[in-house]
């Protein structure tokens, strides 16, 4: 049987991925290094080194196959920055519904608890004062007792 996770355990883990999917992973070239080794511009090590590893990684085959199907390939660098900031503007309203979701969800909470005391302490002073022995009304002397009515017998 497969065990489930907190939502917040997939939240935080998308966060992250989130905010990390335009970073390049370790041992993948940058994005500078596969737009040269598109343009040409790099050294014959360093081709070589790029090639052998786009090779191996599907994810840097897709990124240059993707590079070299863009016309403007100088717009790159502030197309990334408007996705990245973009995401942050997404992920950053996102936290913000959250913490007011939570927000009310404790604040009901809240109330529904202090409602709960009200209605028992009201129950309980109600069977309290019902139950006493002289059985007496708020603002009623219990330390008075009436005398039995006289039948005057005449």
């Amino acid at each position: 049987m497969m065990r489930r996770l907190p939502v917040k355990y997939y939240t935080d883990v998308m966060h992250d991925e989130l905010l990390n999917i335009l970073k390049v992973k370790d041992g993948c070239p940058s994005q500078q290094q596969l737009l040269d080794y598109l343009n040409g511009r790099l050294p014959p090590d360093q081709q070589h080194e790029v090639e052998l590893h786009v090779a191996d990684c599907a994810l840097c085959s897709d990124a240059l196959e993707g590079l070299s199907d863009m016309r403007h390939r100088e717009q790159l660098p502030a197309i990334v920055r408007q996705i990245h900031a973009q995401l942050q503007r997404e992920l950053r309203s996102h936290q913000r519904k959250n913490k007011r979701q939570k927000y009310y969800v404790w604040l009901s909470a809240v109330i529904f608890i202090l409602l709960l005391i009200l209605i028992i302490a009201f129950f309980a002073i109600h069977y309290a004062i019902r139950h006493s022995p002289e059985h007496t009304l708020p603002g009623q002397d219990s330390t008075r007792t009436e005398a039995p009515l006289e039948n005057p017998q005449r």
